[in-house]
């Protein structure tokens, strides 16, 4: 047996030598029974903290949303090293390598010392956590409020078509009035003339002999001439920041003077006054 201090390099060097050491059957008065009960125990243990960590690990690999994973992977190395150790502790009855036993044991101390601090940390943590049933019932109280939202929901969107309904029903009476009455309803960009929304334009200048169809542009109706004289007029009452009235007059199909009237002011909520929005009407003109 040496006597003197061993270096780290040949401490690892002969991690897995057994000279100098005699198995440990050798070793005191070893019956057979005590012998192989020591063996067995610490290889069934070893199968044991083995099994563990593996199920350990399909849980983790399995459950991704698990909350203080790395704590899991601290006991996983912790449980397989403890072990690994019971495994070679049962070995040095035959291959006494008391310097890996020492070696695993060592890894073993310093992977238990870490899950310890690790486990002081996350203590506060893993106790604000809720209990299964204290989740279940959170649970519970979640799928209550969306039922009760989805239930709000349906009768917001039942009232919403009916309304909906309503005011369409509505509105396709205000058009037939519009009609009836020669009044379409526009809203145009100023620069360009072209129409952003439009409501009876194209009827109402069919009396005018103009079949086009839906009306795009100012000049598609007016012609460039007065297009040009109706963007003045919009542009002045903008500056001025007061209300559009443009007449101009046009004889219809049959041949009578009637005047077009177009009457606007800058779109609500159109700061930089981009958009027209107004009525075009025919007016008779008095002989």
């Amino acid at each position: 047996m040496s006597t003197g201090a061993e270096s780290a390099p040949s401490f690892v060097q002969r991690l897995f030598d057994a000279s100098g050491f005699m198995p440990r059957w050798q070793c005191g008065d070893w019956s057979a029974e005590l012998g192989w009960l020591h063996i067995v125990s610490d290889c069934l243990i070893f199968i044991a903290y083995a099994c563990i960590p593996i199920w350990l690990m399909v849980f983790v690999f399995r459950r991704r949303d698990i909350a203080l994973k790395g704590v899991v992977w601290l006991f996983v190395a912790f449980i397989l090293s403890c072990g690994l150790t019971h495994l070679l502790d049962a070995s040095m009855f035959y291959h006494p390598a008391y310097r890996l036993l020492g070696g695993m044991k060592a890894i073993t101390a310093v992977v238990s010392l870490a899950t310890v601090v690790a486990l002081f940390r996350v203590m506060p943590t893993a106790l604000a956590l809720p209990g299964i049933a204290e989740a279940h019932k959170i649970a519970q109280r979640e799928i209550e409020r969306c039922k009760k939202a989805e239930d709000e929901l349906v009768r917001t969107r039942d009232e919403l078509e009916s309304r909906g309904a309503l005011l369409t029903g509505r509105l396709h009476r205000a058009l037939q009035a519009l009609t009836v009455s020669e009044i379409a309803l526009v809203t145009w960009e100023v620069e360009s003339g072209k129409f952003a929304w439009e409501k009876g334009l194209a009827p109402l200048f069919a009396n005018l002999g103009h079949e086009s169809g839906a009306p795009g542009f100012w000049p598609d109706l007016l012609g460039e001439h007065d297009a040009t004289t109706l963007h003045a007029a919009a542009v002045a009452a903008l500056k001025d920041n007061r209300d559009m009235l443009f007449r101009l007059p046009r004889p219809d199909s049959e041949g009578r003077m009637r005047e077009i009237e177009i009457r606007a002011r800058a779109e609500k909520g159109d700061r930089d006054g981009k958009f027209m929005t107004g009525s075009v009407s025919f007016r008779p003109i008095d002989p």
